[in-house]
């Protein structure tokens, strides 16, 4: 008995020793696995600081730890960061260490991406970073071209894997479009037993996009939970079971993505269904939410949309989505008064897939502070290249009501005054920037009405009993204006010449 426990004993010891020596001895292998899923096809550096097998720590499967994955472009991005990963680990079956290589793929089982950083750039001239592929021999036969594509895979990717803290950035500046993901976290399982599997898929990120030097979110929070159809033969993906957040707005999804050669095809829809105003004012950027810290809000609102077609490098899907809001208010905890009745009815559209016809039709905006109500509407047209604008305000502010509902600024604390106004302005950013005030248009009247103000740098309180302007495409006249300041009267009326510059 001592003997047969000896030699089991000598067994377990060598089985563990060749467990923990093998791998000292197959890394090469790995890093041929590497070298020849890469080497002659990648018009790029590839590198890594050291690899580690392991087949203790996932026993049975092999585990390999891969530190300091890099990928550096070359001209006419030369040196630039295309991909970058600290950590890549992947488990699989150790005993395909053993095979050929050249034959056969490795299949995975699972991967985990961690601290990555991805980058991709579109030059002024159109170049793209990612185009690293070097093209196949043109001498070779189409049925070798067939077999390589057939057999070129270096991997075999079964669905369950993590991405934990990565960065991507995307940049076009051709079409001047930038966005920064930050915070990325997404995983993925499924069963790839057959052609269509259910993909369990959990993302969070925090998004920053902008548009011709306009920032429109900066680090707003995005996470979705989804059940997803994957038709892998495809590459068509159709949500099932979806729950999702803009920041703070409830989203569900309907619809499917499909990748194509040259393009991406999709038809999707979205709604929030009749959610509370206060996850849309939650939904401001942060950088501005150090103000709403303590609001109580009231109030529903409903965004839905639906994006449609072919995403490419000259065209976009067609965009029909809608914001409305009904009967909303909100109220500062340390001010006496609150802003209610806010009615909002905004729409982005699209309706060609070229992004030159991308508008935004404001269809009404409405607010009303104590007694005073306030209106507009407007279209906002060409948003990529110059942006037209083409709005109608009308309504009363009270300045004193105002400074009681929203936080202004130190120095307008003090001001008093009613305006009134009804006016329409008609221009484009393009000519504000080059100082063509010409050609802006204006229509309309504004008056204000017992004005009163003190500042520094006029010692003596200014009052305005009366002013009233108004505004006509060619001439700005000054139908009355009657102010004091200390001991001085100043009345005045005529015509106002150069008054925008």
């Amino acid at each position: 008995m001592k003997l047969v426990f000896k030699i089991l004993l000598a067994l377990i010891v060598v089985i563990i020793a060749t467990l923990v020596a093998l791998p000292f001895l197959l890394e090469k292998n790995i890093d041929k696995i590497i070298h020849h899923a890469t080497d002659g096809k990648l018009n790029a550096e590839l590198s890594y600081t050291d690899i580690d097998l392991s087949l203790i720590k996932r026993f049975p499967k092999a585990y390999v730890d891969v530190k300091d994955f890099k990928l550096l472009n070359k001209a006419p991005f030369k040196k630039d960061t295309l991909f970058y990963a600290s950590d890549i680990k992947a488990s699989f079956s150790f005993m395909q260490l053993f095979k050929d290589t050249d034959s056969k793929a490795l299949k995975i089982d699972k991967i985990r991406l961690d601290d990555a950083v991805v980058k991709i750039i579109t030059n002024t001239k159109g170049e793209a970073n990612y185009d690293i592929a070097i093209p196949n021999d043109a001498s070779e036969t189409p049925k070798e071209q067939t077999a390589d594509k057939e057999g070129s895979s270096p991997f075999e990717l079964n669905l369950d894997y993590e991405i934990n803290n990565t960065k991507f950035v995307y940049l076009d500046s051709v079409s001047h479009v930038y966005v920064q993901v930050d915070k990325l976290y997404h995983s993925g399982k499924g069963n790839v037993s057959a052609a269509i599997t259910d993909l369990d898929t959990k993302t969070d990120l925090e998004l920053s996009y902008a548009m011709g030097g306009i920032e429109y979110t900066h680090n707003m929070p995005i996470n979705l939970r989804a059940l997803i159809a994957a038709d892998l033969e495809n590459q068509k993906y159709t949500f099932k079971e979806n729950e999702g957040h803009l920041n703070q707005i409830p989203l569900q999804f309907e619809g499917w993505i499909q990748m194509l050669d040259a393009a991406t095809d999709m038809d999707l829809s979205f709604k929030s269904g009749n959610a509370s105003f206060k996850h849309l004012l939650a939904s401001i950027p942060n950088a501005y939410k150090k103000d709403m810290k303590g609001v109580s809000a009231q109030g529903t609102f409903d965004l839905h949309g639906a994006i449609k077609g072919k995403s490419t490098d000259h065209l976009i899907p067609t965009l029909d989505i809608s914001l409305v809001t009904n009967n909303a208010s909100f109220k500062y905890p340390d001010l006496p008064k609150g802003i209610k009745n806010i009615d909002l009815n905004t729409q982005v559209i699209n309706k060609t897939g070229k992004l030159k016809d991308l508008y935004v039709n404001l269809n009404k905006f409405h607010m009303q502070i104590d007694q005073d109500e306030f209106s507009a509407k407007g279209k906002f047209t060409n948003l990529i290249n110059n942006p037209h604008i083409n709005t109608t305000a009308t309504g009363v502010i009270n300045l004193a009501n105002l400074k009681n509902a929203y936080p202004v600024p130190q120095d307008m604390l003090d001001l008093t005054g009613v305006l009134q106004m009804d006016i329409n302005m008609l221009f484009d950013m393009l000519s504000l920037e080059k100082e063509n005030y010409d050609k802006i248009e204006s229509r309309g009247v504004v008056q204000l009405t017992n004005f009163s103000h003190k500042t520094p740098e006029l010692p003596n309180l200014v009052h305005i009993k009366n002013a009233k302007v108004n505004f006509t495409p060619s001439i700005i006249s000054l139908e009355d204006f009657k102010m004091t300041t200390g001991a001085s009267d100043l009345s005045a009326t005529g015509t106002l010449e150069n008054v925008i510059p």
